[in-house]
Parts: structure tokens; sequence; C-alpha cells
């Protein structure tokens, strides 16, 4: 499960990275579905593990919007409601992937708060760093975007795996 954990997220953020950058939709929906269902069916706790993937949803939801609303990110299609300062719904469904790795192949992490700070300050600056380099974030303000990732996911991170 460890392996198939790590390999199958990466293969859905890319999936839907790409998917975003090229408007195209049905790919990395497809793909997310996939994994998260398996992730679940799988699982020896599936309505423990559902509240700790919604918990970190919300988390997520709450620093996509902080980093919008601060204008230190953009992302491509931003809400169709004209809500620019809420995460997009394609953000929603890699965050409950994202969810999906902290009780498994993120795990060994729980415990440690000071690397899991530091794991997730670099992992968040490079996972939107990345995200923008595919064309799935249109800009990030530079460098204090940069600056503001990468100090909220080194506080957040911890307390998403504190909780799981």
């Amino acid at each position: 499960p460890l392996i198939w954990n790590i390999l199958a997220f990466q293969i859905t953020w890319f999936s839907i990275a790409l998917s975003i950058a090229n408007d195209l939709y049905w790919p990395g929906i497809s793909c997310a579905s996939i994994f998260i269902v398996s992730h679940l069916i799988h699982h020896p706790h599936p309505l423990d593990e559902i509240k700790l993937i919604a918990r970190v949803t919300v988390i997520g939801i709450i620093l996509d919007s902080a980093l919008l609303f601060a204008k230190f990110i953009e992302f491509k299609q931003a809400n169709a409601y004209g809500l620019d300062f809420i995460t997009p719904w394609w953000m929603i469904i890699l965050w409950l992937c994202f969810g999906s790795t902290i009780s498994t192949s993120l795990a060994w992490l729980k415990n440690k708060f000071i690397l899991s700070g530091i794991c997730g300050g670099i992992g968040g600056v490079c996972a939107y760093w990345g995200g923008y380099q595919l064309g799935a974030i249109s800009h990030i303000e530079q460098p204090y975007g940069l600056i503001a990732i990468g100090v909220l996911w080194a506080i957040a991170f911890p307390q998403m795996l504190k909780h799981s």
C-alpha cells in the first residue's frame, strides 16, 4: 500500500496539473477518482480516513484561499463564480488526493514536528512551483509568494499529520 500510495498520488498530481494546464478536465478527474476510491477501498478504517481527508482538504482550502486573497498566487481556471479568493474546484480535488497520503505514505512524519515542518515548507514550495512550471498555476509572486507558501506549509503540514 505504501509504494502504491506514493506512486498513485504522484501520477494523480501530474494528471491534474497537466489536465488543467491543457484545458482537459477528464484525465485529472478520472485519475483522482480512481486514486481516492481505491485508497478508501483498501484502507482498514475508511470512515476515519474520510474524516482525515476532509480535515486536510479544509486546511488546504484555507491555505490556498489565503494565498489567493493576498495575491501571492493565481491559479489557471480560477473559480468560475467570480470568487477569485477561493481555491478552484480542481485544487479541492487535489487536496482530497493529498489527504489520502497523510495516513499512508506520509505517516512516518507524524510525530516528527520539526522534520515535518521542514518537509512541509520545502515540499509545499516545490509542489506550487511545479504547478507553476506545468501551467496549472498562472502566477506566483516572487519571492514573497514562495516565502509565504513555505511558511504556511511549514506550519500546516505538521498539523495535518498530528490529526492523522
